[in-house]
């Protein structure tokens, strides 16, 4: 055996064909643009994939005719075709849990201020191997070294999903697209039974068409069929015209994977690459016993081709031995590599098609620590990175100092900032380029003369710094743009026919006849090559523009499409999107411009500061219409989109609840509720309580967002405690849910209490008596521009507190419920632990409680059914709007005999009676709770109290939802805050406070505005 790569370097070289001179490449821009926009994916899970447009497609499946055509040409014989199609075994998460199986988990995420961005998968692609999930079963005669089937699928056993036991879960999980999936297996099986390849590749086209055209969504509400799958379309149609036979076609989860071992990954978590390897080798035969070649080609990168070569080398010298295999070079090469498998066998790994129409960027990326180096070498490292954390975060500051004032003077290209011996110089360039001084975490050190990061706040998290060429597949996916350090340039490929010419001379060099196509279509995410390039590109629009900004375009990070349709329907953020869009659009098509118009050259990069002078000068000589048509296209397909994303995720919950809460209003809520609390209640212990204690002073130490224990002194002397801590833009579901909880928890509670109140002459509510003992808690902007949840000092109460008051607050939902969640003022225990397991229904969603619906149908309430039905037409992640509800309470059947039934109730019980005569002949006051059983009517009294907790009730859903509310009111919306008072009315005071109103609660609801007003509350619309 033995390897060597042939380099086709060579310079001011004219372009020939095979048989003559190229004809002189054109392009046209307005049809680049035309393309680029039309198929341009807006989702978070396309972020990867905007590379893939018929402009690009259509020139790269070409090529393969082309290389085709010049291989019959020069007298090779075409034998025939094999085609390897892997999918993601974890693309759809697994329903049988087993935390102990060592998987695969290289995908990249990154947390912001909304949290974990998405984790990008192919469903498209495991939704194609289920295709194929019986087609061992089928065709296979059991004994692989005589088995003559042509489909085969590598461990197809092993996804649970795949059983046809398993339909609830498949249901589930692909959702509207499962129709389709079963329509085309029964297709495939068919033509699969009657040897018809050619046909199976035809139904794949179809179905592939279909899942995009259409937009197929499945369990998760997330479109199926990315912009991806165009290649994967293309790719099968060029199969499709090839007159060339199908030898054999392997599907299976991750058989292409690199076969490595590290201190991130086990051994186990590549079988299937393993059983894969073992079986392919087999099919790598000479044919006519004379040399053959096996031609490796893909359409793209990231597709396991060259990881697929070198899994067959380790194999061929370690077998078994897993924890021997050397690394896996899955580099993109522009170039191609001859190797010799065995005596008359040779295997051509060539570039990816794409590769010869598009730029390569090159050079250094930190990556994951564990997958280079072993755990006990981490730990030093990292045990150095927490002793040293201080002085090496107080270094990185002193070089980003230095290097703002070099960019300053002499720009991004100085010197000093371009350095590949200073790498953390680069970094700092990139951090500022980006606009990401304030927001990054990782500081670079040098330990042992290498260079790495470490994570300010969490310092096990070491990540190191390699080459892109030499990196692994995790290197690939470093989501940071600014953690990829371009030294080497960006590479134009060279022009495709005198690649193919020196390909097919060093193949008549070697004596090789005989060809067989081996086409690699597998459908894994694309965030490997493609991810090298979006962080080239990052770079590259932030040098062109400096107003760029990757936060205010498509190229942020986001969790989910809430919020990017929060994004959307920021007018100043969509503003920014148009320019950075059409920013990419112009470089994109500049950048395909140099390369389909190259006649000459090699492939020795271009520096990216000489590329970015040819960009700058190419944008001037762009013509007026090319511009005024890009910006035009621009706005259309934001226009468009915008329509989209708001008709898919504009009633989510991670959109309402989520997206448009602000916690800045939120704070400005917290301060109008003490103002309510000390100037319209008159109750000395709650005037106090909720009074001002004063601003916060600036906190010790710098902890992470969450949850923390910090003390604040205040400007009034005041010793405040603090359990969370959250940046003001925080969109954080995992960290807003548990304070959105204890806000809603503690203010409703607070408020229940005026409900015992009576009306002074000024108008204010004297409550003489407590209900529920509140110590409150309030949100507060602190002087590091932080945003806390404080609460005063209490001491512990001292005795037990009596269960009669720890079951009073059963109706608020809370976790806890002891002697511990209580403080002492006044002598007196008051509710401090205001922790809640759900905001979202009961006395907080007019009574809705979706967990009622396997209860007897007796105990639904008509608004649990609204939301129930409401749901199953448009998803369980949807909420419903009070205006909504409303509606159907007024057209129900089934709410005009509850309503009936909560009349004659209180119709029975008489007027509510504030006193009443104890065992002792006494007349005492009767307290009224969130959880009362009796329905009376209302005191006349009462009916100026219930006014003001609807409307405070109200103010708050407004303001501040459970993340999980499934009735919403949208914040500034008149109607449905209309809509919540009379729901409120209705259904809340009946059933939670036991108050019935015979007559309406309001004379006029459209004059009833939130706490303090609606113009308060429209200054803080964003």
């Amino acid at each position: 055996m033995n390897t060597f790569r042939f380099f086709i370097i060579f310079i001011s070289v004219l372009v020939t064909s095979i048989s003559g001179h190229a004809p002189e490449a054109r392009f046209n821009f307005q049809e680049f643009t035309d393309s680029f926009l039309k198929h341009y994916e807006f989702s978070p899970e396309g972020r990867y994939v905007h590379e893939y447009h018929p402009f690009l497609l259509q020139k790269t499946a070409h090529s393969f005719d082309e290389l085709e055509d010049a291989l019959h040409k020069e007298g090779l014989n075409l034998k025939g075709r094999m085609i390897i199609s892997g999918y993601e075994e974890h693309a759809v998460p697994s329903y049988y849990t087993n935390y102990k199986a060592p998987r695969i988990n290289d995908e990249a995420s990154v947390k912001g201020l909304a949290g974990w961005s998405l984790k990008l998968h192919n469903r498209f692609g495991f939704m194609t191997g289920y295709l194929f999930k019986d087609v061992n079963k089928l065709v296979s005669s059991g004994d692989p070294d005589h088995d003559l089937a042509i489909f085969e699928h590598i461990d197809a056993h092993t996804i649970p999903i795949f059983d046809d036991r398993a339909i609830i879960f498949q249901e589930h999980a692909f959702d509207q697209a499962l129709r389709l999936m079963k329509k085309a297996y029964e297709s495939v099986m068919k033509k699969v039974l009657a040897g018809d390849s050619r046909a199976v590749l035809e139904d794949l086209v179809k179905f592939w068409q279909i899942m995009y055209f259409d937009a197929l969504k499945i369990g998760n509400k997330q479109v199926a069929g990315t912009q991806d799958i165009l290649f994967s379309v293309d790719y099968a149609k060029y199969l499709v015209r090839s007159k060339l036979p199908l030898i054999k076609y392997f599907t299976g989860p991750d058989i292409t994977y690199p076969i490595e071992v590290s201190s991130k990954q086990e051994s186990g978590a590549t079988l299937h690459a393993q059983a894969f390897v073992r079986r392919f080798t087999q099919k790598l035969v000479p044919i006519d016993n004379k040399n053959t070649v096996y031609i490796f080609c893909s359409f793209v990168d990231g597709v396991g081709k060259s990881t697929t070569l070198g899994n067959i080398k380790n194999w061929m010298r370690h077998g078994d031995a897993i924890e021997t295999f050397e690394h896996v070079d899955n580099s993109s090469s522009q170039l191609a590599e001859i190797f010799q498998f065995k005596d008359k066998v040779y295997i051509a790994d060539l570039p990816a098609q794409v590769s010869h129409f598009t730029y390569k960027p090159d050079g250094l990326v930190f990556v994951d620590g564990r997958t280079e180096y072993s755990k006990e070498s981490l730990a030093k490292i990292s045990a150095y990175a927490y002793e040293q954390r201080k002085p090496l975060k107080e270094a990185f500051d002193k070089i980003m100092a230095q290097a703002r004032d070099v960019i300053k003077s002499q720009g991004y290209f100085a010197p000093e900032l371009y350095d590949k011996t200073k790498p953390d110089y680069a970094y700092a360039r990139n951090l500022i380029l980006l606009k990401k001084e304030r927001s990054n975490k990782w500081i670079p050190f040098v330990y042992e003369n290498k260079y790495y990061l470490f994570h300010y706040q969490r310092q096990h998290e070491i990540r190191c710094l390699t080459t892109l060429s030499q990196v692994k597949s995790d290197g690939l996916k470093t989501i940071e743009s600014e953690q990829m350090l371009f030294f080497d340039g960006i590479r134009f490929p060279l022009p495709f026919a005198s690649f193919t010419k020196h390909l097919i001379d060093h193949f008549k060099n070697n004596g090789i006849e005989n060809v067989v196509m081996v086409d690699f279509t597998s459908m894994y995410p694309r965030s490997s090559r493609e991810n090298i390039r979006v962080n080239y590109l990052v770079q590259q629009m932030a040098l062109l523009d400096s107003q760029f900004d990757v936060a205010h375009s498509l190229y942020k990070n986001f969790v989910s499409g809430g919020e990017l349709l929060y994004t959307m329907v920021n007018k100043r953020v969509r503003e920014r999107m148009h320019e950075s869009l059409a920013l990419e659009t112009t470089m994109r098509g500049l950048l395909c411009k140099l390369i389909v118009e190259r006649q000459q050259g090699d492939i020795t990069g271009l520096s990216v500061p000489h590329l970015t002078s040819l960009l700058k000068q190419a944008r001037t000589e762009l013509s007026v219409q090319d511009n005024e048509h890009t910006r035009e296209l621009v706005h259309k397909k934001i226009a468009s989109e915008a329509q989209k994303l708001e008709r898919i995720y504009g009633h989510s919950k991670q959109f309402v609840n989520i997206q448009l809460f602000s916690l800045f209003r939120a704070c400005q809520l917290s301060k109008k509720l003490q103002e309510f609390f000390t100037y319209y209640v008159e109750n000395e212990n709650i005037q106090q309580l909720w009074g001002d204690y004063g601003d916060l002073l600036e906190p010790n130490g710098d902890l992470p967002d969450g949850r923390c224990d910090i003390k604040f002194a205040t400007s009034k002397g005041f010793t405040l405690g603090a359990c969370y801590k959250l940046d003001p833009a925080c969109k954080d579901e995992q960290l807003l849910t548990p304070l959105l909880r204890v806000l809603r928890a503690c203010w409703y509670a607070g408020l229940a209490n005026i409900m015992n109140g009576t009306i002074s002459e000024d108008g204010k509510i004297v409550v003489q008596q407590e209900r529920y003992p509140v110590a409150p808690a309030f949100l507060q902007m602190a002087a590091d521009q932080k945003i806390y949840l404080v609460q005063d000092s209490y001491q512990p109460f001292q005795s037990e507190v009596k269960r009669a008051l720890l079951v009073q607050y059963l109706p608020f939902n809370l976790i806890y419920s002891s002697t511990e969640c209580f403080g002492q003022w006044e002598e007196k225990p008051y509710r401090l632990d205001w922790q809640s397991y759900g905001t979202n229904a009961g006395l907080y969603a007019y009574h809705c409680n979706l967990d009622q619906q396997n209860r007897a149908s007796d105990d639904v309430t008509a608004v649990t059914l609204f939301v129930q039905k409401y749901q199953t037409d448009h998803g369980s992640s949807m909420v419903m709007p009070t205006s909504q509800v409303l509606e159907k309470l007024k057209e129900s059947l089934y709410w005009k005999f509850e309503w009936q039934d909560i009349l004659e109730d209180a119709e029975k019980n008489g007027q509510f009676k504030k006193t009443k005569e104890n065992a002792q002949g006494v007349q005492e006051r009767v307290l009224l709770g969130a959880g009362e059983k009796k329905k009376f009517l209302a005191h006349p009294e009462q009916r100026y109290l219930a006014q003001w907790l609807a409307r405070m009730c109200a103010t708050i859903d407004m303001i501040v939802k459970d993340p999980d509310s499934d009735i919403v009111i949208r914040y500034g919306n008149r109607e449905d805050f209309k809509a919540a008072l009379t729901l409120f009315e209705k259904v809340t005071l009946p059933n939670s406070f036991g108050i019935v109103f015979t007559e309406n609660l309001f004379d006029d609801y459209d004059t009833v505005e939130p706490y303090p007003s609606w113009e308060y509350w429209d200054q803080y619309a964003e």
